[in-house]
């Protein structure tokens, strides 16, 4: 198939249109990967399998020469590629009618498999380029900050899944003042500016401060997400 056409399956193969802007860009540029993967014939559990690929090997790498500047560089772009591959799946299964179960659960598993990854490789990277001198107090609050997140990022989607009114909130977003306001955390929560903002942070010797920055943002939402669900529990 040729890429004139192909552009407006796409649009209308993906579960959602993007909540933030890093989300809407990441999507349009996953087109390009489902062109190629759709043309090569390749399946959606290959294009998952290679998100986690690109997600080890850039973690690898700043793990193996934690002060290289250039392969910290490569990591970042490692990452937005996984995360890219990690869009497309799903499109990809659709456009070829082999949307499945184990599909789902898959990409799910490893969804959740990244980000331990992520914050493991960062963690060790961190630990290795402070030449062991990190005290336990502080790799207890990044542990800690890291566990908040993937716990933010686990209700979030089952929250959309047990509550299906909820689904795409944040797509929904954006059209008033208060809205706007409201959706400024969440341009930091999407997984494509989340990647981006910790591995610029450990290029710059801040990875702790972002995953802290992350832990207590994550703990917010959470919060404000337990709170309006049990408010409205007995209306949804």
């Amino acid at each position: 198939m040729k890429w004139k056409g192909f552009s407006d399956i796409c649009e209308q193969s993906f579960y959602t249109k993007g909540s933030t802007y890093s989300h809407i860009l990441s999507l349009k540029l996953s087109k390009i990967i489902i062109f190629v993967a759709y043309n090569l014939k390749l399946t959606p559990n290959m294009l998952t399998l290679l998100s986690t690929l690109f997600m080890m090997v850039g973690m690898g790498l700043i793990i193996i020469a934690p002060h290289s500047l250039l392969f910290a560089i490569i990591n970042i772009l490692c990452l937005q590629l996984g995360f890219m591959l990690d869009c497309a799946d799903g499109a990809l299964a659709r456009i070829q009618n082999k949307s499945s179960s184990f599909g789902a659960l898959f990409d799910i598993f490893l969804d959740r498999f990244n980000n331990f990854v992520v914050f493991i490789g960062f963690g060790v990277a961190w630990v290795l380029r402070e030449s062991g001198h990190v005290s336990l107090y502080f790799l207890l609050i990044y542990i800690l900050s890291a566990s908040a997140y993937i716990l933010y990022t686990v209700l979030s989607f089952m929250r959309g899944v047990i509550f299906k009114n909820l689904a795409g909130t944040m797509e929904r977003f954006g059209k008033t003042a208060k809205e706007k306001i409201i959706k400024i955390p969440y341009q930091f929560m999407n997984t494509s500016m989340h990647f981006f903002i910790l591995g610029s942070a450990y290029i710059f010797g801040y990875i702790f401060y972002a995953v802290l920055f992350y832990g207590i943002l994550s703990f917010i939402i959470i919060v404000i997400m337990l709170a309006y669900l049990y408010r409205n529990q007995k209306t949804i």
